[in-house]
């Protein structure tokens, strides 16, 4: 009973310790977010501006777009992009496109990269948070 019970608050701690994860914790990689920064220039830019800054639509880069996500799991916006962007043609990027661009996203807003791709599974996105 007693290994039960280590095993059950050891298998909780590690579900908490992914679920804690944040965009702080280097979860794209430098050449992805230079991937994402191509589709951006070719999908995004026009209405989003080259800087991320908005202009005619809202802005992906600074303190209004990082106070519209904060606490908010990145799946919800690899998924507002994939589904709802460009808007011209919403739905047209693919997954893997939309977490490319979610990746640059995060290197203009100054958060970290990593080792590995920010993985285009919601599942995984889930438990990574955007935080200020």
């Amino acid at each position: 009973v007693a290994a039960l019970a280590v095993a059950f608050l050891w298998s909780t701690a590690s579900v908490r310790a992914e679920q804690a994860k944040t965009v702080n914790d280097g979860v794209y990689t430098d050449a992805q977010a230079k991937k994402g920064e191509a589709v951006y220039g070719e999908q995004c830019a026009s209405c989003h501006g080259g800087d991320l800054s908005g202009g005619g639509a809202p802005a992906l880069a600074g303190a209004d777009f990082l106070g519209f996500w904060d606490k908010t799991p990145v799946a919800d916006l690899v998924e507002k992009v994939q589904s709802s962007m460009p808007a011209s043609a919403p739905g047209s990027l693919t997954r893997a496109q939309a977490a490319e661009i979610t990746a640059f996203m995060l290197k203009a807003n100054k958060f970290p990269a990593g080792a590995a791709d920010l993985s285009a599974d919601a599942a995984v996105l889930k438990a990574i948070n955007i935080v200020k």
